[in-house]
């Protein structure tokens, strides 16, 4: 069982058919065809079945992907280890954020790991965090940091490493009439327009915004924009009344700053109430990772605990208890 030919199999995982996976490959469909059949002469098992132009992917191809996936990792970090050690290069990273991992822990991380290690290439993305899982399982990614909800559940194929509680804060412009207000109340927050996050029949973790006033027994925001849309949703807020729900550290500092900061959003004195979410480092389990996303996996930990040490300082100036106190 050669590399090529899982690549070759991988492909058609991916395409669903012979024709797709060898225009992915630069091959024609009839190699792609003989090196499925010589994988499944030396497995002895059936890999594929064909149903009209397509190839189904038996139990025994999925059993076989998780470990070819594995295998494909591990080759390329092989690879950038050797590389790097004869050319003298530090090979490269790919690291995704989560939304909420995003703003000042992937910044702060991002900016020191390339004043420390500038000859090491590093490729970011973000989104939501469930589809970023899914490219950290195909070997497109090395790291994704984000935020798990309570009831999130992983698998043993990736390894997830608590790095600390989140909670949930309300945001407004500076200048808004709630900022600077002390041990504001529901009733006021629901006087002013609200932006709110769109969900999805799958979201958890934080309650829908009208929730949580019809659960305190009130009439929930008469004037509500619906918004995934973070350029926009930010453009709102620093122009009108709005009102948001966010999580510390989500945005950098110089954009969003703590009751007592100076920057065009402010958190409000108020700890929205809301299940403790738990932003998590996870990489592939089973796989040894190359020297440059251990190297920045440690930086995404020092600033973790940094903003995270922020976090339950504030909160305890403003009389609030952390999560994990």
């Amino acid at each position: 069982m050669e590399l090529k030919q899982l690549r070759q199999f991988l492909a058609v995982m991916e395409e669903g058919n012979f024709a797709s996976a060898a225009r992915a490959t630069n091959l024609t469909p009839q190699a792609i065809g003989q090196s499925i059949d010589k994988l499944q002469s030396e497995l002895g098992v059936s890999l594929f079945e064909r149903k009209q132009r397509n190839m189904v992917p038996t139990e025994f191809a999925f059993a076989l992907e998780n470990h070819a996936r594995r295998m494909m990792v591990q080759h390329r970090a092989a690879i950038e280890e050797l590389g790097a050690m004869d050319s003298g290069s530090r090979g490269e990273v790919r690291v995704a954020f989560g939304g909420t991992m995003a703003g000042e822990v992937g910044t702060v991380a991002i900016a020191r790991f390339q004043e420390k290690f500038p000859q090491i290439d590093v490729t970011m993305t973000g989104g939501l965090t469930d589809v970023l899982i899914e490219q950290l399982r195909r070997g497109d990614l090395d790291l994704v940091a984000g935020v798990a909800t309570p009831d999130w559940r992983i698998d043993s194929e990736l390894a997830l490493e608590n790095l600390f509680r989140v909670r949930t804060i309300v945001l407004a412009r500076q200048g808004h009439p709630l900022d600077g207000v002390k041990d504001l109340s529901l009733e006021q927050l629901a006087a002013y327009p609200w932006l709110v996050p769109a969900r999805q029949p799958s979201d958890t973790g934080p309650l829908p915004v009208s929730e949580v006033f019809v659960a305190a027994g009130l009439e929930p925001p008469k004037q509500m924009v619906f918004s995934n849309a973070v350029s926009a949703s930010m453009g709102l807020l620093v122009r009108g009344d709005y009102l948001t729900v966010s999580v510390p550290y989500a945005v950098p500092l110089t954009i969003v700053a703590p009751p007592e900061g100076d920057a065009p959003l402010k958190w409000l004195d108020f700890d929205w109430p809301t299940a403790a979410n738990m932003a998590c480092l996870i990489y592939r389990a089973g796989v040894e990772l190359a020297r440059p996303p251990r190297l920045l996996a440690e930086e995404i930990r020092q600033a973790a605990h940094e903003l995270y040490e922020r976090d339950v300082t504030v909160a305890h100036e403003r009389g609030f208890v952390h999560e994990d106190e």
